[in-house]
């Protein structure tokens, strides 16, 4: 089956708030900002990507990890990712 769909949704209205694309593989941990504007997943690309739940829109990706990803997490602040 195709992994692709809703990753988040806005608790207030149910509507995605995040959607993977086709051909993104969630493969490991999940984070969400603390004031819920950012939401970052692992890929099995290794990949790690984050989005703006506001937009949609894939904001940044980190890649060249050199390994598992096994948590992620925001700083209070949502600012970095760690």
């Amino acid at each position: 089956a195709d992994p692709s769909g809703p990753l988040a949704f806005h608790a207030d209205t149910g509507k995605p708030a995040v959607t993977f694309a086709r051909g993104d593989k969630l493969a490991g941990p999940l984070a969400v900002s603390d004031d819920a504007r950012l939401v970052a997943a692992v890929t099995a690309g290794r990949l790690v990507y984050v989005w703006d739940t506001g937009t949609g829109k894939r904001v940044r990706v980190y890649d060249g990890l050199g390994g598992d990803v096994a948590a992620l997490a925001f700083r209070p602040g949502g600012a970095e990712l760690a």
